[in-house]
């Protein structure tokens, strides 16, 4: 919290060029667990990134695949059908940026990638982790 105030002081609270929220709020994840179980070090907090446009793009694709075990590129099902896997249901930011304005999303619902984003709008944001 300090670190972010004396950004905002420091730079007249033209602070946006050098805090990116949507990264920030991926790279601080760590998923819950339930009682009992213990999180396993490759998933806690600093783990976890926003992902690119393209990484995003992938990631809907293999959703939009479906949930169902006998297609083979359904490779989210059991994740899915376990309930430890969701994934948004509209647009998602991504880390790749368009300009100083906007940035590149992807819609979940029918897999659109776009650039018309701007940074001011409120949208998902999906961690993604290497495992």
């Amino acid at each position: 919290k300090q670190c972010m105030i004396d950004i905002v002081s420091n730079n007249n609270n033209n602070y946006r060029q050098y805090y990116y929220p949507a990264a920030s709020m991926c790279y601080a994840y760590e998923p819950s667990v339930k009682k009992g179980e213990v999180l396993d070090n490759r998933f806690k907090a600093h783990k976890w990134w926003l992902p690119s446009a393209g990484e995003l793009a992938r990631i809907c694709y293999y959703e939009l695949q479906g949930f169902n075990y006998t297609n083979p590129k359904a490779i989210f099902a059991k994740a899915y059908n376990a309930g430890i896997l969701t994934l948004p249901s509209d647009l998602a930011w991504s880390s790749t940026e368009y300009s100083a304005s906007y940035s590149w999303s992807v819609r979940f619902s029918d897999g659109y990638v776009g650039y018309g984003s701007n940074k001011n709008y409120s949208y998902s944001v999906r961690a993604v982790t290497a495992f």
